[in-house]
């Protein structure tokens, strides 16, 4: 069922589910996570309370490698559907899935133990709370590379999100039927799209940062970051109304527009370049600020290149616009 299928009269589950027994479906797509299924797998195995666990279910899309043979033989039920998009990929795996909450899981993301300490009170919350989306930003390995230390761990400590990433997100069978799952139109900004619309019927969204996963797939290279960052650009420009409301479209088209001014200026005017200069550098601490609280931990001058990546890899999203559903 699409989104398009709920009924207009539409209302997030507002009583506490029926006292049947908590279980709990973990849904992971997958596509060439040779590297990586295994250990997410055996991480649920580990952190998950076993009379908790109903079924681990990785639905493939296309791999190439052995991904689909090392979910297999780790005891996952393993799907390979026909479909385009990452929302319609984790869609698939709710179809099938047995449990009453479902965790949907990035394949390259593992449990930890405070995971495992929190699971029980978490599942209950949502039980007796059905309208509510749960989970938590994933930490970065510990490492000393500039991406996973100065960007990706400071990510992980923002919980201020009005939406729940889909990479950790806890929801109940009731609320996510009743949405119609995530739209499987989207090639990426499916989780703030099902947030959204469970808000609009009654639902609501609540971090919790003490389900603990660490995340093993952040890009390392400044190649792999711009091309991420290009992709989930991409998330924004699907529609003129979604562009029009994206805080983070606009920043970009302001990023691109001081680079035409400071390069106009370079041809005409000096001080037009000086002045469009300094206003990037203000839209880019501005930028860290907005998206770090806590900037005062790291040195400004460690974050602008990360920054500036960032936005060249969103303003690349503007000119390579993809059809909506291709990834």
């Amino acid at each position: 069922m699409s989104p398009a299928d709920v009924r207009p009269d539409a209302r997030a589950p507002s009583v506490p589910e029926p006292k049947a027994p908590a279980r709990v479906s973990f849904i992971l797509p997958a596509r060439n996570e040779e590297r990586h299924v295994g250990n997410a797998i055996a991480s649920i195995k580990q952190f998950c309370p076993p009379d908790l666990l109903a079924e681990i279910i990785v639905v493939d899309h296309g791999s190439t490698d052995a991904t689909r043979a090392i979910a297999a033989s780790a005891g996952a039920i393993v799907l390979t559907p026909r479909v385009s998009t990452i929302g319609s990929l984790r869609n698939e795996g709710a179809k099938i899935a047995t449990g009453n909450v479902f965790v949907f899981l990035d394949a390259d993301v593992t449990l930890t133990e405070a995971w495992a300490a929190d699971a029980r009170d978490a599942i209950n919350q949502l039980l007796a709370q059905p309208a509510l989306i749960s989970g938590s930003n994933c930490d970065a390995p510990e490492s000393s590379n500039w991406f996973l230390k100065y960007w990706f761990s400071e990510i992980s400590r923002d919980h201020s999100a009005n939406s729940i990433g889909s990479a950790h997100m806890l929801v109940t069978r009731s609320l996510f039927e009743s949405l119609g799952g995530f739209d499987p139109r989207l090639r990426t900004g499916e989780d703030p799209d099902l947030c959204e619309r469970a808000k609009q019927i009654g639902g609501a969204t609540e971090a919790r940062p003490s389900l603990r996963v660490v995340h093993h797939g952040y890009p390392l290279t400044v190649r792999a970051f711009v091309r991420r960052e290009r992709w989930h650009g991409g998330g924004d420009t699907t529609s003129l109304m979604r562009a029009l409301s994206s805080r983070i479209v606009w920043m970009t088209a302001a990023f691109i527009l001081l680079h035409v001014a400071f390069f106009v200026g370079l041809v005409v005017s000096l001080p037009l370049a000086a002045a469009a200069f300094g206003l990037l550098l203000a839209h880019l601490y501005v930028s860290a600020r907005v998206r770090f609280t806590h900037l005062q931990r790291i040195p400004f001058t460690r974050v602008l290149p990360i920054l500036y990546l960032y936005y060249f890899g969103r303003t690349l999203s503007f000119i390579h616009v993809r059809e909506r559903g291709e990834r």
